[in-house]
C-alpha cells in the first residue's frame, strides 16, 4: 500500500509541476500541497478490510459495525440518512466512549470536554450548512477550522478577543484586562538593539550603517514605544460605550495609579470607581432550567451528556419551526402590550417578516399563519397583555432557575393568568409535566419583585398544533409539592447521580441505542 501511494505520487508530482519527485518515504508524502494530495488520493487504490480474515472476534465486531456506518452514511436515501452528530455519537459509541466507565469517571473529564465541544461544532454546522453531508463537515473541519469562531448565546458569558480584533467594534460595555505596568503596556524591548533574542526567539537587527536615515536617541524610541503602547490601550478604551472596566492585579488604587500615569491623557480617575475583587471565587451554583428539570426527571443519565457535558443534538424541524411561532407571538404580543391592540394586518406582517427571517419554507407557510390566527380568535383578542417572555430567576443556596415566561394576561375580570406556548399536539400523558412547568413559573413571579404583589387565578397551555387551550390546578398545596420537587432535584444533582432511568421518553431520546438499559 505505500509503494503504490509513492509511485503514484512521483507520477501526479510530475504531471502537475513537470518535476521529478524525491520523495523516498511514505510520511513525506503528506508534505505536498494540496492540489498534490487530493490527485493521488482519487487515484490510488483504497485499502478494503477483509472481515472474514480478522482473528479477534472484537475486532471483527467493530470493523463490521463501522462497515454497516459507512453504507449508511454514503449509500442511503436522503431521508433515511443519520446526521453528522447521529454519526458522530455511533463513533464515539463504537470507540467505547459512551460507556458508563467512561462517563461517570472524573478522569476521563478532559476527554469529554473535548468530545462535547466538536458536537457543538458539528451542531453549528449543521444549523448553518448541512445536516447530512459528512464530506462537507470533513472539508470545513480539516481547510478553515483555524479561523472558525462561534458567539456564544449564554447569557453570562462575554466576547473574548484581542485589542486588534475589537478595533472598529464598539459595546456596551468593555472590559480591559490584566492592564500592568511593563506587560500591558509592554515596556520599550531592547532600545539599544544588545539583545540576541526576545521572547526565546533570535533577533536580527539591521546594521546601523543602513539606518543613517533613522536620526533619533535611545530616549526617542522609548518614546515611540509608549506612544504605540499608548494607541493600543487607547483602542481598547474606547470600544466602549457606557461602561468601561479596567482590570489590573496588584494593590489599589497604587496599580491603576501607575497605568494612569502612564497613560494620563486618556484616563480621568475622577469619574472612575474603584473596587477590589477577592481572591476566593464566588462558590459556583447549579444553574438549572424547566428543560434541564425535567430532562433529570426523565433520566438522569441522558440529564448529564446534554447539560453537564454539554453534548449536542441535531435540531429537529418541529423545534425550530416551534422556536419562530413563538418569536412571532412575542413580537405581535409586545406591540399588543405597547399600543392597547393590533390589526390583523399588522399581525399577519409580523408574522410573515418573523418566518421568512428565520429560515421558514414556502410548504408550512400556510399551516404557519393558521397557528398564528387560530391562537388570537381562540384567546389572543380576549386577553389584555400585561407581558411578555418574562425573564426570571429563582435563587436558592445551592441552585438558580432560570427562564421566561411566555405570556402575563389579564381576562376580562380582570384576574391574571400565565400562558404557555406548546407547539405539539396536546397527549393527556403530558398533562403532570405542563403542569410542574407552570407551577414553576408561578413560584418565580412570587420572587419577582414586580409581580410579586399580583394573584396568579389561571394556568393554561395553548397546545399550537392540536389548536387546544388546557387549564390547570395551581392551588398552594401544589405550589409547595413542586418547590420541594426542584430542592430535590437540585441536591441530587449537586450530589452527581446520573443513573439511567427508564421511562416514557427513552423512546424517542437520542441516546436510546447507546444507553443498553
Amino acid at each position: 500500500m505505500k509503494n503504490d501511494v509513492l509511485k503514484t505520487e512521483k507520477e501526479v508530482y510530475f504531471e502537475l509541476t513537470g518535476k521529478k519527485s524525491r520523495k523516498k518515504k511514505f510520511n513525506g508524502v503528506f508534505t505536498r500541497n494540496e492540489d498534490v494530495l487530493i490527485e493521488i488520493f482519487k487515484r490510488v487504490n483504497k485499502p478494503v478490510v477483509d472481515l472474514d480474515l480478522i482473528e479477534d472476534t472484537g475486532d471483527r465486531e467493530f470493523f463490521t459495525e463501522l462497515e454497516k456506518l459507512r453504507e449508511n452514511v454514503f449509500s442511503s436515501d436522503e431521508e433515511d440518512k443519520l446526521t453528522i452528530l447521529e454519526v458522530y455519537y455511533e463513533l464515539l459509541n463504537l470507540c467505547g466512549y459512551f460507556d458508563d466507565l467512561v462517563i461517570n469517571n472524573g478522569n476521563y473529564e478532559l476527554e469529554l470536554e473535548n468530545l462535547s465541544k466538536i458536537s457543538r461544532t458539528i451542531f453549528n454546522y449543521e444549523s448553518i450548512i448541512s445536516a447530512n453531508d459528512v464530506r462537507g463537515l470533513f472539508f470545513f473541519l480539516t481547510n478553515v477550522i483555524e479561523g472558525y469562531v462561534t458567539s456564544s448565546s449564554d447569557v453570562d458569558g462575554v466576547q473574548l478577543m484581542t485589542v486588534h480584533k475589537a478595533k472598529g467594534l464598539e459595546f456596551p460595555v468593555t472590559i480591559v484586562s490584566s492592564l500592568s505596568e511593563y506587560n500591558f503596556p509592554l515596556a520599550p524591548r531592547d532600545p539599544m538593539r544588545e539583545k540576541d533574542n526576545i521572547n526565546k526567539e533570535d533577533t536580527f537587527y539591521t546594521p546601523n550603517k543602513f539606518l543613517e536615515y533613522k536620526d533619533c536617541s535611545e530616549a526617542d524610541e522609548v518614546n515611540l514605544g509608549l506612544a504605540e503602547e499608548n494607541r493600543v490601550i487607547y483602542v481598547a478604551m474606547t470600544r466602549a460605550q457606557d461602561i468601561l472596566v479596567l482590570s489590573v492585579v496588584g494593590k489599589m488604587p497604587e496599580e491603576i495609579c501607575k497605568i494612569s500615569n502612564y497613560f494620563n491623557k486618556n484616563l480621568d480617575l475622577d469619574n472612575m470607581s474603584i473596587s477590589s475583587v477577592g481572591s476566593k471565587p464566588e462558590e459556583n451554583k447549579l444553574n438549572l432550567s424547566y428543560s434541564s428539570f425535567a430532562d433529570y426527571n426523565n433520566c438522569p443519565w441522558r440529564y448529564n451528556l446534554l447539560n453537564k457535558l454539554h453534548f449536542k443534538v441535531s435540531q429537529k424541524e418541529v423545534t425550530k419551526m416551534g422556536s419562530i411561532i413563538h418569536e412571532a407571538l412575542d413580537v405581535i404580543n409586545q406591540e399588543i402590550k405597547d399600543s392597547g391592540e393590533i390589526s390583523k394586518e399588522n399581525i399577519e406582517k409580523i408574522a410573515k417578516d418573523t418566518y421568512y427571517l428565520h429560515g421558514g419554507t414556502d410548504e408550512e407557510f400556510d399551516d404557519y399563519m393558521d397557528s398564528i390566527f387560530d391562537y388570537y380568535n381562540e384567546i389572543g383578542f380576549d386577553i389584555t397583555v400585561v407581558d411578555s417572555e418574562v425573564p426570571f430567576s429563582i435563587d436558592r443556596d445551592n441552585y438558580r432557575f432560570n427562564g421566561a415566561i411566555d405570556l402575563i394576561y389579564k381576562n376580562q375580570n380582570g384576574e391574571y393568568g400565565i400562558l404557555d406556548y406548546k407547539n405539539t399536539i396536546f397527549k393527556d400523558y403530558n398533562r403532570e409535566k405542563y403542569a410542574q412547568q407552570l407551577l414553576t413559573y408561578i413560584l418565580a413571579l412570587k420572587n419577582d419583585s414586580k409581580y410579586c404583589d399580583i394573584e396568579i387565578t389561571e394556568a393554561k397551555i395553548y397546545a399550537i398544533k392540536s389548536r387546544s387551550l388546557i387549564d390547570f390546578n395551581i392551588g398552594e398545596s401544589r405550589l409547595a409539592t413542586q418547590k420541594e420537587e426542584i430542592q430535590n432535584t437540585a441536591d441530587l444533582i449537586n450530589s452527581h447521580e446520573f443513573n439511567k432511568n427508564e421511562s416514557s421518553y427513552c423512546n424517542i431520546c437520542e441516546f436510546l441505542k447507546y444507553c443498553n438499559g
